[in-house]
């Protein structure tokens, strides 16, 4: 995965992000609606600092890459 990658994702989600309900009273960070899934920390901003010990725990953390069992409606 290169940095040209994420970068992609990221213009593509700030072009179509819809914003939550609520979003001018939430701290900038949160009003765009866009978050990143990481192991440990779960959804954060992409504009949430990597720093190396949230990078060390990132890498610490297990991720189980089995699907997970699909439940009906």
């Amino acid at each position: 995965m290169s940095a040209l990658y994420f970068r992609g994702k990221i213009a593509y989600a700030r072009r179509f992000a819809v914003p939550p309900p609520g979003a001018p009273e939430l701290p900038p960070e949160l009003a765009s609606g866009i978050f990143v899934i990481t192991p440990g920390f779960g959804l954060v901003p992409p504009e949430w600092p990597l720093t190396p010990e949230r990078f060390r725990k990132i890498r610490r953390t297990p991720v189980d890459l089995a699907p997970a069992p699909t439940i009906a409606p």
